[in-house]
């Protein structure tokens, strides 16, 4: 089975990682931020590994049951798990603005200035 493993959590105290810097490997040129994860990051790496053998197999759940030998009813119970648990993690995210929002909506409020909103985002951008 192939594996795909981008899972970001800390290999020391277990917590979410995020993004901050951007390489690329063959020019060495690169952009630095504050980079949004893709709901699946939210799956941990067995998770991921299953919906990308899911993919792999065409979404046939009898395949994947071929695939890893174990019951359709089995894998069908993995898919709803991780179902609810995507599920979850986007109405969790759907309320959050980002920090750029967040300072625009100060200067709409008139608590701080528009000035001062154009100064803070490009510093954090």
């Amino acid at each position: 089975m192939k594996e795909y493993n981008p899972e970001p959590k800390c290999a020391y105290c277990g917590e979410q990682m995020h993004i901050e810097k951007l390489r690329c490997r063959s020019c060495g040129s690169g952009i630095e931020g504050n980079f949004r994860l893709n709901t699946f990051a939210n799956l941990d790496s067995d998770e991921q590994d299953f919906i990308f053998n899911y993919i792999l197999q065409n979404g046939s759940l009898k395949d994947l049951a071929t695939e890893y030998n174990v019951s359709y009813p089995t894998v069908r119970t993995k898919l709803d798990k991780i179902i609810d648990k995507l599920k979850v993690s986007i109405s969790q995210n759907k309320g959050r603005k980002s920090k750029k929002e967040k300072i625009l909506e100060l200067a709409e409020n008139d608590v701080i200035s528009i000035e001062a909103a154009e100064q803070i985002i490009r510093s954090i951008l």
